[in-house]
């Protein structure tokens, strides 16, 4: 019958170094497998033949190595769902010699049932963990002879006492000194106890690397705990390639002195701190390095969007992370510009969603086009102002040309150089005084910044109206109102740059004789 194992698990009995004249603990170990028949557990007799090996072999079945001890047979065996338990070097047929500190393998040989047919090597050995290896203990001549101090562990040669060793004995156990370390391993990997860095702690380690379990207060004055690691090479990882934790409950990784609950370091443009892996994953990086060093979250592959939301899922903003046109979007998931915004608090009695506030004194503007200029729209104390200027952003010079203006008030005003809007009206009674007027350069109010002087006195029909800017440049319309029963003509006279004369006459009469006092409104361009 063709019969596959799959064995298990060495539980050895570790014997301790026995006092002089004492009888030392059994050599034994129990090994425990499991036994498969065509991969069917099976529950039968067998017979084993157990050896031990100072060399792994190859193939199926092993060959290579030397065989130590003889050969251990155990038939007979129960094998109960295909689990089975054998003792092993009980009467010392694997020798004196079988742990003397070097590796051990165990190859093993079945056959069932019981009696019946030839026996199976199985492939690959086992190997004996390190724990055996502490058997060593019992081949040192003449054990442990001499005394030494009360609690101090002596060293010796050939059963004489040399004196105290500096591994002690309390309360507390068994203690080492300071850089100080027990070693347990074999063929260049190790477990080691201790002090690793000058720290207490343990040490892994074997050809490919090293890694480091420490608590302690190396090179710093803080006492922390680390878990450091390093790959093939000599001597202890750095502190700053793993984790360390502070005794204020500070973590860092990638550094020994955290500041805050979690502290992430890594330096360099494009260095990676922390990488998010979901189905197309997320990293925070290093942007760039020195002064202008800034933080990047950039997804790994592919387009993705990043969201932020309220506890309850809506949305507060969406960042489109597509290169070819990357987009912002407040309250919305689906941006269709650079920068979208949906929604906002309910504002004034006409309910607009105030969707975007500035401060006062703040402005919008746009980058520069072909001429140079740059337009902006800013509020300030006074009005809306609409302006023009060649200053690029962060710049306080040139100073800005204000085109148009909504005032306080309402009313538009506009540089009294530009076309476009009427820069003055006035409706001026017949005994001179201004019934309604608008001022579209200043915005002033009452009088518009506007007086009118009768140079001929109050039965003159000349009216001298001082806008207080030049108007001599610009279009002026005069319209007098009609009399009831009678024509009335009107006409103006630029006498400065700031000051408008009209003469209001009735048509048709000698013009010594044709003056009248009459209203009119004026209108200048």
């Amino acid at each position: 019958m063709y019969t596959r194992f799959i064995v298990g698990s060495l539980i050895a009995l570790v014997p301790v170094v026995s006092s002089l004249g004492e009888t030392p603990l059994s050599t034994s170990l129990t090994y425990q497998g499991q036994l498969k028949d065509g991969g069917v557990p099976l529950t039968d007799t067998a017979d084993f033949q157990f050896t031990l090996w100072d060399a792994p072999g190859s193939g199926n079945p092993p060959a290579g190595g030397a065989q130590v001890g003889s050969v251990q047979a155990i038939n007979a065996l129960p094998v109960t769902a295909g689990l089975f338990s054998a003792t092993l070097n009980a009467s010392g047929a694997f020798g004196v010699n079988a742990f003397n500190g070097n590796a051990r393998w165990l190859q093993v040989a079945v056959r069932s049932p019981a009696g019946a047919g030839g026996f199976t090597t199985l492939a690959p050995r086992q190997p004996l963990t390190a724990a055996p290896q502490a058997l060593v203990a019992l081949s040192v001549p003449g054990a442990v002879g001499g005394s030494g101090t009360t609690n101090s562990i002596p060293f010796w040669s050939s059963g004489t006492t040399l004196g105290d060793s500096v591994i002690t004995q309390n309360a507390n156990g068994v203690q080492l000194p300071n850089g100080v370390q027990l070693a347990v391993g074999a063929q260049g990997n190790g477990l080691s106890f201790g002090s690793p860095n000058g720290e207490t702690g343990l040490t892994i380690g074997g050809p490919t690397g090293r890694a480091d379990l420490r608590f302690g207060t190396f090179n710093s004055a803080e006492t922390k705990l680390k878990l450091v690691v390093r790959g093939a090479g000599s001597g202890p990882p750095a502190e700053t390639n793993g984790i360390a934790i502070t005794t204020a409950g500070y973590v860092g990784i990638g550094t020994a002195s955290p500041a805050s609950k979690l502290d992430i370091a890594a330096t360099g443009d494009g260095a990676e701190l922390l990488r998010l892996s979901t189905e197309r994953p997320w990293v925070f990086r290093q942007a760039y390095f020195g002064p202008g060093t800034a933080l990047r979250l950039q997804p790994v592959t592919g387009l993705k969007n990043f969201e932020i939301t309220a506890a309850g899922g809506t949305n507060v903003a969406t960042f489109v992370g597509d290169d070819a046109n990357p987009r912002v979007g407040i309250g919305t998931t689906n941006p269709l510009t650079k920068l979208a915004l949906n929604g906002g608090t309910p504002w004034t009695s006409a309910f607009w969603n105030g969707s975007l506030s500035l401060s006062n004194a703040s402005a919008i503007g746009w980058e520069a086009n072909a001429s140079g200029q740059r337009f902006g729209i800013g509020q300030s104390t006074g009005g809306l102002y609409f302006f023009r200027t060649y200053a690029a952003f962060g710049q306080t010079v040139p100073p800005p040309n204000y085109d148009l203006a909504i005032q306080d008030n309402g009313n538009l005003t506009q540089a009294r150089a530009n076309n476009g809007l009427v820069k003055a009206m006035a409706f001026v009674n017949a005994d001179g005084t201004i019934l309604r007027c608008y001022n579209g350069v200043t915005g002033a109010s009452g009088n518009c910044g506007f007086s009118v002087f009768r140079p001929g006195g109050p039965a003159s029909s000349y009216y001298n109206i001082n806008f207080g800017f030049q108007v001599d440049d610009r279009f002026v319309s005069v319209t007098p109102q009609s009399a009831a029963s009678v024509n009335i003509g009107a006409s103006f006279l630029y006498l400065s740059s700031t000051v408008v004369q009209v003469r209001t006459f009735i048509p048709d009469v000698d013009w010594s004789a044709s003056g009248a006092p009459n209203p009119f409104m004026i209108i200048v361009y």
